[in-house]
C-alpha cells in the first residue's frame, strides 16, 4: 500500500452557444448508485443529429425532431426535451456509476463537432468502517478519526462543545492517506485533531467528528459523509487516603497510601496509579516521591500533605494527614483502668437491677398478704347470731328469781377489738332483749314454802 497525495479539484466547464458563454456543474455521482445528469445548449438547426460523449467515448445519438437512442441502453438511458428558443436540454441516466463515469460529458453536433453543452462529473465512495478515538496525552487530548475505504481521500471537520457552549480551534487538522487498489483505486484515511492542554477546559466535552470524501463542500457532510459524535469529562485529579492510622504510638513505623479516588484497588507499591504522587510535609518539602508514605512517629509527629498531578499538569487539592501520637506506658494503662472501670461498671448496672427485681418481688408478696389479712379481718368483725330453740322453764325450777329464756348471743372479742364497736353491739342485743320481752318470755314465780 503505498502512500499518494491525491488533490480534488471542482472544475467547471465553459461551452459556447453561438457567442454567449455558460458554465455547467453535473455534480457528484455516487459509485455503484443510479445518477441522472443533465446537458442543456442551443441549436440553431433541429435536424442536425447531435452526439453525447462520455470523454471520449460515444454514449448515444439525438435527433432534435426525433428522439435519442442509446448504444449502451442497460447502461444509459436518455430523454430529450427541445424547447422554444431552439433550446435543447438531454437528460443521462446512469443505472450504476463507476469510477469511468467520473469524466467530462460533452453534447456536441455530429457533423462539425462543434460543443453544444458540457459539464464535469465526479464519482465518490462514501467512508466505510468510520471510528473516532480520544487519546488524553500528556501535550493534550487527541481525537483520530478513521476510515478504511474512501474515495477520493477523506476532509474532516471538528465542531467543539465544552459545557454546551462551542469553542474555536484554529488548529489545523493532521490527515495521513494510503493509497490501494479493491478493483478500482481507493484510500484510507485518518484526520487527527488536537486540544492542547493550555486550552483544556474542566467540564463535559461533546464533539461532532465530519468525514466525508474531499469533493465535498461545507454543509454536504450528511449528503456524503458520516458524523460521529465524540463526548468525554475532564475532571479535576482528586486523592484519597488508604490504611493510615488515626492514632500512632511513639517510635512506631508509620505507613499512608495517597492513590486515585477513583481507585478500587488497594496499592501497595509507589506505581499503579493514573496521577504523579508527591507528599510534602509542613514546610512544603518533597518528603516522598510516589504514593506511599513512610516515617517513624517520634514526640512530635509532622503533618503531611499529599498531591496528585493528572497527565495534563492539573493538580489535585492538598489531602493532610497527621496522626494522633500516644504514648506506649500511659496509652497502656489508660487501657487497662477503662477495661476495669468497664467492667465495675457492667457489674454494677447487674447488681442494681438484681436488687430491683427482688425488692419489687418482696412488695408484690407483701401487698398480697395485706389484702388476705384484710379481708378476714372484715370477716371476723361480723357479728354472728345463733338462734336456739325456745325454752320454758318448768314450774319446778328452784331458780329464786326470774330468768329470761332469750337465744344466746355470741361475739368474738378479740384482743385488738374496736372497744366503740363493742358498745354498738351491746345496744343491739338490748334491743334484741326487748324483742325477746313478748311472747317468748315466761316470767317463772317461785311459790313460797
Amino acid at each position: 500500500m503505498s502512500r499518494k497525495m491525491f488533490h480534488s479539484v471542482e472544475v467547471y466547464f465553459i461551452f459556447l452557444i453561438g457567442h454567449i458563454k455558460a458554465v455547467s456543474d453535473c455534480g457528484h455521482a455516487e459509485e455503484g448508485k443510479e445518477y441522472s445528469l443533465w446537458l442543456n445548449g442551443t441549436i440553431q438547426n433541429r435536424d442536425k443529429e447531435v452526439a453525447v460523449k462520455r470523454g471520449k467515448s460515444f454514449i448515444a445519438k439525438c435527433v432534435p425532431a426525433v428522439g435519442c437512442k442509446s448504444l449502451h441502453e442497460n447502461i444509459f438511458s436518455l430523454s430529450m426535451a427541445l424547447a422554444v428558443g431552439h433550446q435543447l436540454s438531454v437528460n443521462v441516466k446512469i443505472v450504476k456509476t463507476t469510477r469511468h463515469d467520473s469524466k467530462t460529458w460533452r453534447m456536441e453536433l455530429i457533423s462539425s463537432e462543434s460543443l453544444i453543452a458540457s459539464c464535469s462529473l465526479l464519482t465518490f465512495s462514501r467512508p466505510e468502517n468510520v471510528t473516532c478515538e480520544v487519546d488524553k496525552g500528556t501535550s493534550g487530548i487527541n481525537i483520530t478519526c478513521n476510515t478504511t475505504k474512501i474515495y477520493p481521500r477523506a476532509k474532516c471537520d471538528f465542531l467543539v462543545y465544552v459545557n454546551e457552549k462551542k469553542r474555536h480551534n484554529d488548529i489545523p487538522i493532521l490527515y495521513e492517506h494510503y493509497e490501494f487498489k479493491n478493483g478500482e483505486m481507493f484510500f484510507s484515511s485518518a484526520c487527527k485533531f488536537r486540544i492542547f492542554k493550555e486550552a483544556i477546559e474542566f467540564g463535559l466535552y461533546e464533539i461532532k467528528a465530519m468525514l466525508t470524501p474531499e469533493i465535498s463542500k461545507p454543509g454536504e457532510e450528511i449528503k456524503y459523509g458520516s458524523i460521529i459524535a465524540v463526548s468525554f469529562v475532564i475532571e479535576r485529579p482528586k486523592v484519597k487516603l488508604e490504611d493510615c492510622p488515626n492514632f500512632v504510638r511513639e517510635n512506631s513505623d508509620v505507613s499512608c497510601l495517597c492513590t486515585d479516588y477513583k481507585s478500587n484497588n488497594k496499592i501497595s507499591s509507589n506505581s499503579s496509579t493514573s496521577y504523579t504522587i508527591r507528599w510534602y510535609n509542613n514546610r512544603g518539602d518533597v518528603v516522598q516521591e510516589g504514593n506511599l508514605l513512610n516515617f517513624t512517629a517520634n514526640e512530635t509527629v509532622e503533618e503531611y500533605a499529599c498531591e496528585g498531578t493528572d497527565r495534563f499538569g492539573f493538580k489535585s487539592l492538598l489531602l493532610l494527614y497527621q496522626p494522633v501520637l500516644l504514648e506506649f506506658d500511659n496509652h497502656t494503662e489508660d487501657i487497662k483502668k477503662s477495661r476495669v472501670h468497664q467492667i465495675i461498671s457492667v457489674s454494677s448496672v447487674a447488681s442494681v437491677l438484681f436488687i430491683l427485681i427482688i425488692l419489687a418481688a418482696i412488695c408484690g408478696g407483701i401487698l398480697v398478704k395485706r389484702r388476705k389479712w384484710r379481708k378476714s379481718l372484715k370477716a371476723k368483725k361480723r357479728p354472728m347470731v345463733f338462734k336456739h330453740s325456745e325454752q320454758r322453764l318448768s314450774m319446778e325450777s328452784n331458780h329464786d328469781y326470774h330468768v329470761l329464756a332469750a337465744d344466746h348471743y355470741d361475739k368474738c372479742d378479740p384482743d385488738d377489738y374496736d372497744r366503740s364497736e363493742l358498745k354498738d353491739e351491746l345496744k343491739t342485743k338490748n334491743n334484741l332483749l326487748q324483742i325477746l320481752n313478748t311472747e317468748y318470755i315466761t316470767p317463772i314465780i317461785k311459790d313460797s314454802p
